[in-house]
C-alpha cells in the first residue's frame, strides 16, 4: 500500500514537472494544446476540450484532443467551429457523475457528439474574472473521475492560468512589437520615395516604373497599375502597368470617370480602398478582376486642388494586406502625386527654355543675320547704280559686300552649329531620342515609348549620332501632322552587323504595295542620309494598320 501511495506521489511529481513545461510556450494556443494532452494523459481522460470563451460564450481560441479525424468530420467539431458553452453558470470545478448533470451541460455540444458518462470542468479565471474553461471526459476503462483526479486538474488549471498570464503578456509585447515592425517599414517606404529625383527622369513612364517598383517591392505586391488624367477628357486612362498581361486593367477598365467602378470611386471619393478578395465579387454587375486577386489597394494621387491620377496594386499570393491605416496611404498617394507634379513642372521649364532659346534665336537671326544680308543687298544696289560713272568706287564696294557676306556666312554657320547639335552638345544620342519622344508626347498628348538597348553609346561616330537624330527627330514630326496615331513605340538598338533604329505607329498608314508613299522632302532627306554612311531606310505600311520606318547603318 505504501509503495502505491508512493508511486502515485511520484507519478504525481513528475505529472507537475512536465505539466511546467507549458510555461515556456509562446502562444495561447501551444499552451492550450499541451495542457489537453498531458491532462488527458494523466488522469485517463478520453477527450479534453480547452480554450477561452468569447462574448457570445463560445470557445474563441480552442485545443481539442482524444477525437478521432471520423469523430471530428462526423460532429462538425473544431477550432473553427467550437463547442458553445453560453449556458454553463460554474464558476467552480465540477465533477459531474450523474446522467442528469451531464445531460444538462452536453446539451450544448454539436449533435453526433460521443456519449458521455463521465466529466471534469474547471474554469479557467485570471484575476477574478472567468476567460475560459477545461472539459475532461469519459474515464478510460469506464467508472467516473475521482476526487484526486479533479485535485491534480484544479492544480493544472493553477498552472495554465499562471501561463496565461506570461503567455498574453508576451503576445501583447509581440503584438506591440509587430506594430512597430509595421511603422518602422511604413516610414522605410516613405523614406524611400523621398529618395526618387524627377530631375534626372527623361519622360514620365520612367518615374512611374521607379515609383511603382518601390512601392511594390516594399509592401511585396505582385500587380499594379497606374492612371492618369487626360487634360482634354479629364477622365483617368491607365498609362501603366505591371505584373500581368492582361488587354485590361485588372478591374476591367483601361479609362474611368470619377465614380465608375473601384477606382472611379476612390477618386470621387478621394479615399484610398484596401478590399480583400469577398469584397471583389461584384462591381456593377460585373466581375470585379480579370485575375483573381488576394486582395486589392487603390491609392487616389491628390493635389490640393484635385485627383491628377491613382494607382491600383493586387497580390495573388495569399498573404494578409500590409497593415496600413488610411493617413499612411494617402501618404504614399501624395508622395507618389508630388513626385508627378514635380517632374511635370520640370519639363514644362525644359520647355520653356527651348521656345525662349528658339525665339532668342529668332530673334538674333532676324536682328543680325536678315539685317547683314538686307545691308549688303543695299550695298550691291548702290554699286549697280553707280558701277558706271566710277568703277573703282563699285569695286571697293563689291569688295566690302563680299567682306560682309563672308561674315555672314559665318554668322549663320555659327547659327547651325548652335542649332543642330544643341541637343547634342549636353546630352548623348540616347537622351536626345528620348527627349524628342518626351516632346511629342507633351504637344501631342498620344503616349510614345521609348527603348534603348544599346548601353555603351560612346562607339557611335558623330556622323551616326547626327543622322539616327534627324531621323528620329523627322519621323516624329511626319507622326505629328499626318498619322493621326495613338500610340508610337521607338526603339534603337544594334545586331552583328548594324546599328538599327525603329519607330512605329498606329495610326492611318498607306498602301506601300501600290507604290503610294507620302508625299514628303523629309523621307527623301532622311534616305539620303542614312545611304551616306552606306545604310538604307525602310518603310512598311498598311492602310488603318500603321506604319514602321527602319533606319539601319552598318558599324
Amino acid at each position: 500500500m505504501k509503495r502505491t501511495e508512493t508511486a502515485a506521489f511520484r507519478e504525481k511529481d513528475e505529472f507537475i514537472v512536465d505539466l511546467l513545461t507549458v510555461l515556456n510556450e509562446l502562444s495561447i494556443d501551444s499552451l492550450l494544446n499541451g495542457v489537453s494532452v498531458k491532462c488527458c494523459n494523466m488522469i485517463n481522460a478520453s477527450y479534453c476540450i480547452a480554450g477561452l470563451t468569447n462574448d457570445e460564450g463560445g470557445f474563441e481560441r480552442v485545443a481539442v484532443y482524444g477525437f478521432t479525424a471520423n469523430e471530428l468530420a462526423r460532429m462538425k467539431l473544431s477550432p473553427v467551429h467550437p463547442v458553445v458553452i453560453r449556458d454553463l453558470a460554474s464558476e467552480t470545478p465540477l465533477n459531474l457523475t450523474s446522467k442528469k448533470e451531464i445531460a444538462a451541460l452536453t446539451a450544448f455540444f454539436p449533435e453526433k457528439f460521443p456519449r458521455i458518462y463521465s466529466l471534469l470542468y474547471l474554469p479557467l479565471t485570471v484575476d477574478g474574472a472567468k476567460r475560459g474553461a477545461m472539459i475532461l471526459m469519459n474515464k478510460i476503462g469506464g467508472g467516473s473521475f475521482s476526487d484526486s483526479d479533479l485535485r491534480l486538474m484544479r492544480l493544472a488549471e493553477r498552472i495554465v492560468v499562471t501561463g496565461m498570464r506570461s503567455v498574453t503578456s508576451y503576445e501583447k509585447v509581440a503584438a506591440r512589437e509587430e506594430e512597430m515592425t509595421h511603422r518602422y517599414d511604413n516610414l522605410a517606404l516613405l523614406n524611400e520615395l523621398s529618395k526618387i529625383s524627377t530631375s534626372r527622369r527623361d519622360d514620365l513612364e520612367s518615374l512611374v516604373d521607379t515609383t511603382m517598383d518601390t512601392i511594390m517591392t516594399t509592401l511585396d505586391i505582385d500587380v499594379g497599375e497606374y492612371f492618369y488624367q487626360d487634360a482634354e477628357s479629364g477622365n483617368y486612362k491607365l498609362l501603366y502597368k505591371r505584373g500581368h498581361k492582361l488587354s485590361r486593367s485588372i478591374l476591367g477598365l483601361t479609362e474611368v470617370t470619377p465614380g465608375q467602378g473601384l477606382v472611379g470611386e476612390a477618386i470621387a471619393k478621394k479615399t484610398p480602398y484596401v478590399l480583400k478578395a469577398d469584397e471583389l465579387d461584384v462591381v456593377n454587375g460585373s466581375k470585379a478582376t480579370q485575375v483573381r486577386l488576394n486582395y486589392v489597394i487603390i491609392l487616389p494621387l491628390l493635389t490640393p486642388d484635385t485627383v491628377i491620377g491613382a494607382i491600383c496594386l493586387g497580390t495573388r499570393l495569399l498573404t494578409d494586406p500590409p497593415t496600413m491605416d488610411e493617413r499612411f496611404l494617402t501618404s504614399v498617394g501624395s508622395y507618389f502625386s508630388l513626385l508627378i507634379q514635380e517632374f511635370l513642372l520640370l519639363r514644362e521649364r525644359n520647355q520653356t527654355a527651348i521656345l525662349e532659346e528658339r525665339n532668342r534665336i529668332g530673334m538674333d537671326l532676324h536682328d543680325g543675320v536678315i539685317q547683314s544680308i538686307f545691308g549688303v543687298g543695299l550695298s550691291l544696289e548702290h554699286v549697280r547704280i553707280t558701277v558706271k560713272d566710277d568703277p573703282e568706287a563699285a569695286s571697293e564696294r563689291i569688295q566690302e559686300a563680299i567682306q560682309a557676306l563672308n561674315a555672314t556666312i559665318r554668322d549663320i554657320r555659327s547659327y547651325i552649329m548652335n542649332l543642330k547639335p544643341a541637343r547634342l552638345t549636353n546630352e548623348n544620342l540616347i537622351q536626345s531620342m528620348r527627349r524628342l519622344a518626351n516632346d511629342f508626347y507633351s504637344n501631342t498628348f498620344v503616349p510614345t515609348e521609348f527603348k534603348s538597348e544599346i548601353e555603351d553609346i560612346d562607339r557611335l561616330s558623330p556622323e551616326h549620332v547626327n543622322v539616327f537624330y534627324m531621323v528620329c527627330k523627322e519621323t516624329l514630326a511626319n507622326i505629328a501632322k499626318h498619322a493621326h496615331a495613338q500610340r508610337v513605340a521607338v526603339r534603337f538598338y544594334e545586331n552583328e552587323h548594324d546599328y538599327v533604329l525603329t519607330i512605329k505607329d498606329d495610326g492611318v498608314g498607306f498602301d506601300d504595295r501600290a507604290g503610294r508613299k507620302p508625299t514628303s522632302n523629309g523621307i527623301t532627306n532622311m534616305t539620303q542620309r542614312a545611304k551616306s554612311l552606306n545604310g538604307m531606310l525602310l518603310v512598311q505600311s498598311q492602310p488603318n494598320q500603321g506604319t514602321t520606318l527602319s533606319a539601319r547603318i552598318p558599324k
